[in-house]
């Protein structure tokens, strides 16, 4: 009797361990999949020549993302993604938002600019994301301007 009871102490002991890895897990998923939407509508902007625009916000269901043209009514907005992290906290600068829109020009600029804070209320459960740091744009130095050249 005093094994069985052990062992059941133990194995909650383990899977207590068990979901905290999974949490962690799914949070830095999480955090990757956004700044790959970011990422990608960053390159749309560099690849079309024209602007884009994407919208972070917080919904019942989720994150919704919404990545769009703001210059062209040619070209639809992409299918809005929304991905299920109800839990998670955004600040941007030292901020808490609901929603945040970003706008990625043709040559490489990204506004606003400032860290995107991305947790879920314990401090391992946090990411900070530099913007446009995420992009390896450097600022004040004149090379955060993407060049093509001349057709």
């Amino acid at each position: 009797m005093i094994g069985f009871g052990l062992l059941a102490i133990a194995s909650g002991a383990i899977g207590w361990k068990i979901h905290e890895v999974v949490k962690k897990k799914r949070f830095e998923s999480d955090v990757q999949r956004i700044q790959f939407h970011l990422q990608n509508c960053y390159r749309l902007a560099l690849n079309t020549h024209v602007d884009w625009q994407i919208r972070l916000e917080k919904e019942v269901g989720g994150l919704h993302i919404t990545s769009y043209c703001p210059e062209s009514s040619l070209l639809e907005p992409l299918r809005p993604k929304v991905l299920p992290v109800s839990l998670l906290n955004i600040n941007f600068n030292d901020e808490e938002v609901d929603g945040l829109s970003f706008y990625f020009t043709s040559s490489g600029q990204v506004y606003p600019q400032g860290l995107l804070i991305f947790s879920l209320g314990s401090p391992e459960l946090r990411k900070e994301l530099s913007i446009p740091g995420i992009f390896h744009q450097l600022i004040g130095r004149g090379d955060d301007i993407a060049t093509y050249p001349e057709d």
